[in-house]
């Protein structure tokens, strides 16, 4: 992989900001993106039948399991549930 004009602009925002959002067209790199930059990290993709089911069951649970960053993946048919991550982020320290 190659190394993109962005990655350190990415490092930095992740120190500044509670929430960053990577966008663009499917297959365009952004999940091996930011797994490059940030392998520590707990990632969960929404295209996994299991994550769909824990986040509808109950949202409020699913991140309050989580210790750590996190990376949400294929979010956008729950963008409806942005209250509850605003809130997530809100409760967590920096």
């Amino acid at each position: 992989m190659y190394k993109r004009h962005l990655e350190e602009h990415i490092k930095g925002l992740i120190k500044q900001y509670r929430c960053i959002t990577l966008v663009g067209p499917r297959q365009s790199g952004k999940t091996t993106l930011s797994k490059k930059l940030f392998p520590e990290y707990e990632y969960f993709s929404f295209e996994s039948p299991d994550i769909q089911d824990m986040f509808e069951y109950d949202p409020r649970g699913f991140f309050q399991g989580i210790k750590g960053v996190l990376f949400l993946m294929r979010f956008k048919k729950y963008l409806n549930c942005c209250h509850i991550c605003k809130k997530f982020l809100m409760i967590r320290p920096m």
